[in-house]
This record gives structure tokens, C-alpha cells and sequence, in this order.
């Protein structure tokens, strides 16, 4: 079996740098700074081989908070694995009373080492759900060249109302 190259990417710190743009204009827009948190955990994982191919702080969390945001992001990549070949959202398998929450989204890409294009999955945990799906939902356009009718679609699923105003605002 082949390992996925994308931690190996010459590029992967231009990933990162979008996950913290997008965190700090969605901290900008109206309602996106009601959270005490302004970091959290940013984890990607190969649909494909259920590898986590990267996993690093963005921002600035409270510490402690560090490992609860740390262990969350992963739970709810594998959640989202777990729930394959159908789920595109971690809120499809959404459930507050056993701590499982939304914030990861599966994308359709070639990175991750995936001829056939299973994608990755990008999860995040430190702000509220609706926050984490919409940063989430914009680092897979903007860095991963995902569809954004791909992004409205997933974001439908939870009605998040971040999306579109975290689009205009980056895009303005």
C-alpha cells in the first residue's frame, strides 16, 4: 500500500496559513467571535487509508482546552470516516448528549495519495460547530480547489449560517 504524500507537499504550510486566515476573518464576522476560543486543532485524514496526515494548533486555546480540542478533532474525522462511502458531514452522525459534534467535512480531491479520488477529510474543533464546519468548508475551496456548490451543499446539511458571509468577507 502507498502512503499518502500530502504531509510530505512542499505546500502543506500554505494549508495551514489558510486554515488560520480563515479563522481570523471568521473571528472578524458578526457572530463569529461569541466563542471564548479564538484557536483550536486542524486535522486531516486520507478517506482512503484512514491515516491522519496532519494535525496542528491554529490560534490560540485556553490550556485547558488544548486536549479536548486536540482529541475532538480527531473523533470527528473518524466519525466521518466511519459513516463512508455516504457521509459528507460530521453533523450527519451528530450527537450533543454523547459529545459528538460538527465540524469536519469529506472533499472530493486527488491529494492524499488517492488515484481513484475517495478525498480527505478535513475536520476542525475549537469554536463552536457552526464555526469550525465554515472554516473547514473554506479551506477545502480555497486550498483544495473543491467545488463550492460541493461546500454549499455539505454546509446545507447543518444550516450553517456562516458560509456565504465568510465567502463575501474574504472574497470582497
Amino acid at each position: 500500500m502507498r502512503v499518502s504524500s500530502f504531509f510530505l507537499r512542499d505546500d502543506y504550510s500554505n494549508i495551514i496559513g489558510i486554515v488560520t486566515e480563515t479563522l481570523e476573518t471568521f473571528l472578524a464576522l458578526p457572530g463569529g467571535s461569541k466563542s471564548e476560543s479564538i484557536g483550536g486543532y486542524f486535522t486531516v485524514m486520507s478517506v482512503k487509508t484512514g491515516l491522519v496526515l496532519l494535525i496542528v494548533p491554529i490560534g490560540e486555546m485556553f490550556p485547558e482546552k488544548i486536549q479536548k480540542y486536540f482529541e475532538l478533532s480527531q473523533e470527528k474525522a473518524r466519525r466521518l470516516l466511519a459513516n463512508q462511502p455516504h457521509g459528507i458531514s460530521s453533523w450527519q452522525t451528530r450527537d450533543t448528549e454523547l459529545y459528538k459534534y460538527g465540524g469536519a467535512v469529506k472533499i472530493s480531491t486527488e491529494l492524499g495519495g488517492d488515484e481513484k479520488g475517495e478525498g480527505l477529510i478535513l475536520s476542525f474543533s475549537g469554536l463552536p460547530e457552526y464555526g469550525d464546519e465554515a472554516i473547514m468548508l473554506y479551506t477545502a475551496i480555497r486550498g483544495f480547489d473543491s467545488d463550492v456548490l460541493e461546500a454549499m451543499k455539505i454546509a446545507k446539511i447543518s444550516g450553517n449560517p456562516f458560509l456565504i458571509p465568510l465567502l463575501a468577507k474574504i472574497h470582497a
